[in-house]
């Protein structure tokens, strides 16, 4: 899906693009143009789950051995897991210096082979901090759903034959904070479904995209900059089919 999206908001660019000097920054304040990076569900828990489907659990760790300092394995039923890591975390302190300190937490993991589907829950001094669910939910229709994004996909015949997504990424006023699922709402592992009221919904979204008969739609509030208040001031949700 990531390569879909990216690719028509390239060919969508592109017109944008050719109308300034090759490395003029100013085509980024073009009120048509559109910054959109697609990398929804990236984390190593999809891949991990693919590995933990057939209880390789040496796969598993080597699948994700390079984003931890240390990380741990251990089976704790027929289909389900538990990875106790450490992970090198930099930050700044008040004087910005940058700091580099050891974090440690743990997931567990759970496969349902009866349904195919798959959740992972990360825990960091005790609290819940993600989640990641992918739910088959028939009909070549796909559930994923983790802290900031939503989408249910119809893949079939090795291409996606419709999608409807939402990120749900939303910052503060002062952009100091950033809000997401709630991580307590609901839960669809390991054969819930949901429709696509649930995933656009635009009190929770930030933008929204969809795809259905080969055409990419993004629905999103664009952001302007007034110079005179120097405060950004929100638009209305807007569409634009990208390709």
């Amino acid at each position: 899906m990531n390569t879909t999206v990216n690719d028509a908001a390239t060919a969508y660019n592109a017109p944008i693009l050719a109308k300034y000097p090759e490395g003029d920054f100013s085509v980024y304040m073009d009120p048509d143009y559109l910054s959109i990076m697609f990398s929804a569900f990236m984390g190593w828990d999809g891949y991990t789950g693919a590995y933990l489907g057939v209880n390789d659990i040496d796969g598993a760790l080597e699948a994700v051995s390079g984003m931890y300092k240390t990380c741990d394995i251990t089976k704790t039923g027929d289909y389900s897991f538990r990875t106790d890591y450490v992970m090198e975390m930099t930050t700044f302190d008040a004087s910005f210096n940058m700091v580099t300190q050891d974090v440690s937490g743990y997931n567990t993991i759970e496969y349902d082979p009866a349904n195919k589907a798959f959740s992972c829950k990360s825990y960091s001094d005790g609290a819940l901090t993600n989640f990641t669910e992918i739910v088959p939910m028939g009909d070549d229709k796909y559930l994923f759903y983790d802290s900031y994004n939503r989408a249910i996909v119809t893949y079939k015949n090795g291409e996606i034959v419709d999608m409807v997504y939402s990120n749900n990424m939303k910052y503060s006023a002062d952009y100091t904070t950033v809000s997401g699922n709630d991580q307590a709402s609901a839960t669809f592992y390991p054969n819930g479904t949901a429709d696509a009221s649930w995933v656009n919904d635009q009190s929770a979204a930030a933008y929204l995209i969809s795809i259905s008969g080969g055409k990419v739609s993004y629905t999103y509030q664009p952001v302007t900059f007034d110079m005179t208040t120097f405060q950004s001031i929100t638009g209305d949700w807007t569409t634009v089919t990208l390709n």
